[in-house]
């Protein structure tokens, strides 16, 4: 499937209350979303719900600290599905 948008990431500033952060870009996979607080990649803490290729959100266990910079980014890997035979 063809990702037909050129929208790949979105920002928010916490506030030590919300806890649920839409993003309106397809992600295919939950592992395509990418997480950062404060710059930092974040691995645990957080869960990526997804609506297919309207987007979704992403749900933090504890609400990110007030003024806390928060990125969410798609990053796909580049696959080549194609077996090409060499010099063909």
């Amino acid at each position: 499937m063809t990702i037909q948008t050129t929208d790949t990431s979105v920002s928010y500033v916490g506030d030590n209350a919300t806890v649920t952060f839409p993003f309106n870009f397809p992600v295919l996979d939950q592992s395509h979303m990418k997480v950062y607080l404060d710059e930092v990649l974040q691995n645990s803490g957080y869960t990526v719900n997804l609506s297919g290729s309207s987007g979704g959100n992403v749900v933090f266990d504890t609400a990110p600290a007030t003024n806390a910079a928060i990125l969410l980014q798609r990053d796909v890997p580049i696959t080549q599905q194609t077996d090409y035979t060499a010099y063909d």
